[in-house]
Formats: structure tokens, sequence, C-alpha cells
């Protein structure tokens, strides 16, 4: 629902005083808001370019594991739980010069293909919705191939 319809519904002739304080609550949220919304929500399954990176989020049942498209993208990101089963929804945040992120994902699937050129690249990966601590690793892209990265959070299960 809009805001401004949230606020009409809540600001009849029954509250003639809230709408004041409900636009002061509007006026203040969005600077706690800024964080939550730098990172994109990756689609499942679809391609596409963030900060000039080819991305997907995928690895949900086996029509999606068994897409030859995925076979392209040097860079496969697995997380995995402490049964060795997939962990679907998890941040990937690549950080760049100065610990300035590059690309910041959120994935609802258990892979996340990367199309990045050779090279290694320091990176946080968190799973979402568990109290695993979030895990700094080094993601390796090959001159050829593809390259799994799997990273394991022992503390976290997907049952």
């Amino acid at each position: 629902m809009p805001a401004h319809s949230l606020m009409m519904s809540l600001t009849g002739p029954l509250m003639p005083g809230f709408r004041h304080l409900f636009v002061g609550a509007l006026i203040s949220l969005p600077a706690g808001l800024a964080q939550a919304q730098d990172v994109l929500t990756l689609p499942m399954d679809e391609p596409m370019i963030v900060s000039g990176i080819d991305v997907v989020c995928t690895g949900i049942g086996l029509e999606a594991q068994e897409d030859p498209r995925w076979l392209s993208y040097p860079v496969r990101v697995e997380v995995s739980g402490r049964n060795n089963e997939y962990l679907a929804d998890f941040r990937l945040t690549l950080e760049g010069t100065g610990g300035i992120p590059t690309l910041d994902v959120r994935c609802a699937g258990a892979w996340l293909l990367l199309d990045l050129p050779e090279g290694r690249y320091p990176a946080v990966i968190a799973a979402e919705g568990t109290n695993a601590a979030p895990k700094r690793v080094m993601i390796e892209a090959p001159a050829s191939g593809q390259r799994r990265a799997v990273i394991q959070f022992p503390e976290a299960s997907a049952y």
C-alpha cells in the first residue's frame, strides 16, 4: 500500500492530529531504510547485469541446476548448511578497492553465478534468516571453465 494511501486510511475524521505524527515518521523512515535498500534481491533464473557484472540467482530444482546456460559462468557460489544441504537465501558482497562494495546482492536460490574476469575477489557471504555469522571468503574466477565456491555454514540448517 503506498504511504499516502496508508496515511489517508489512518487519518480519517476520527484521528485529525495523527496525520502530523505519521508524516513525521515517514520523513524519518528513509534514513533507517537506506541500508536495506542498497542490497538488490535478484530474480530467480534471470540473468542480469549488476554493477557491470553478469549475475544469475538459481539452483532451486533439477531443471534450474541442469540448465546449460549456467555452464558459461566462470564462478558458481553455493551455500550449504551443517548437513551439506543447500541453503537458499543468502547475501553476497564483493569487496572492491578500499573495502567499497562493487556488488551487493541477495539470492533466494542456492547458487549465485558470476561472470567475473580471471582473478581473486574478496567477498562476504551471509546466510540470511539464520544466526550464522557472515563469512569472509576469497572467490576465484578461473581463466577457463567454471569454479565452484562452496561456502558452508555449519551452524545453520535448512531443516
